[in-house]
């Protein structure tokens, strides 16, 4: 294990769509891998890892719901994107100390990052928006004592730093045993209203591909949810674990 004392720390760019976990890893491979660095690279290689997600059927417009599926994806990854290997390694967790343990093991370590589900930051905020719980994913890249720095994937860099205790990670985790409608996420993020929203948003960030992929695939789930072509419910397998992430040697 190859300890240091500064580590390189994991750069924002910006997140578009539901595709945290997806933007996860693209900051990630950015930070391991400097000629993928800078905002317009970034958003070419998201484009590339979402197509690669959709095209092979590990999510269906850009999330994930089991951390044995991202894992998959990460494998995939390194198959069609020429010069990144990396290794994905899922680590569970029995509860708040151990959780900390495991932290302070892989974190100390240079190149090794995590990737890690939990309830978002505004989960309150979420489930009355929604009436469900959504997971979200974040990036942990350090950790002093008890607090946990990185990156928390979003659209806005002022709200991308994130600074918390690993106490609270662990809450944030284990509340992720529910089950995840589409039709009442459809119903709530891309009604015809919000949708308008979002096509504006892509009309006027033309050269960030992953939007166009992002709207073709919402609009081909949406067909399938109304035929029953697809499973409606969907059961979160994400509680008491996370991903590290290294370079291959």
């Amino acid at each position: 294990m190859n300890i240091i004392n500064e580590k390189k720390r994991v750069n924002h760019i910006k997140q578009y769509g539901p595709t945290c976990g997806i933007y996860c890893l693209t900051m990630i491979i950015q930070t391991l891998y400097p000629i993928f660095e800078g905002e317009r690279k970034g958003q070419e290689l998201a484009a590339k890892l979402h197509s690669i997600a959709l095209k092979n059927e590990f999510s269906k417009i850009g999330e994930f719901f089991q951390v044995s599926n991202f894992t998959n994806f990460i494998s995939q990854v390194n198959k069609e994107i020429h010069n990144v290997s990396l290794k994905a390694e899922i680590i569970s967790f029995e509860n708040q100390k151990d959780l900390q343990t495991q932290l302070k093991l892989h974190l100390k370590e240079s190149n090794s990052y995590i990737i890690y589900p939990a309830l978002s930051l505004k989960h309150r905020r979420a489930y009355l928006k929604q009436l469900q719980h959504i997971a979200h994913w974040y990036i942990l890249d350090n950790i002093e004592g008890n607090i946990v720095t990185g990156i928390n994937s979003c659209y806005l860099k002022t709200h991308s730093k994130l600074k918390i205790t690993s106490n609270y990670l662990y809450k944030l985790n284990k509340k992720l045993n529910y089950i995840f409608d589409w039709k009442k996420y459809y119903s709530k993020n891309w009604n015809p209203f919000n949708f308008t929203k979002f096509r504006r948003k892509k009309a006027k960030n033309k050269t960030v591909t992953i939007l166009n992929n992002i709207d073709s695939a919402v609009i081909k789930q949406k067909k399938l949810l109304k035929t029953n072509r697809i499973e409606q419910m969907i059961k979160y397998d994400l509680s008491y674990k996370m991903i590290v992430i290294r370079k291959q040697d």
